[in-house]
């Protein structure tokens, strides 16, 4: 639920080398599960070009995140 700003300064805090997602509506949160009542549970997913899920992560602790995020991307080539 995250503006893009935070998003973003988040990204670059943590040298993530894939974009992220802001959601400030909660619109797309509700519909992938991470939804809890007016929160958002910690959550990760990652996407293909095109759209299609490939991993989700929910509940998973933030400083987690990113190094999960990167060893499921890498686990793909």
């Amino acid at each position: 639920a995250d503006s893009s700003a935070a998003q973003s300064k988040w990204q670059t805090k943590r040298q993530l080398p894939f974009p992220l997602i802001s959601d400030p509506k909660r619109s797309l949160i509700g519909i992938l599960g991470a939804g809890d009542g007016n929160k958002t549970k910690h959550s990760h997913f990652v996407f293909e070009k095109g759209g299609k899920l490939l991993d989700q992560r929910i509940p998973v602790k933030p400083v987690d995140s990113p190094r999960l995020a990167l060893e499921f991307i890498k686990g793909l080539s």
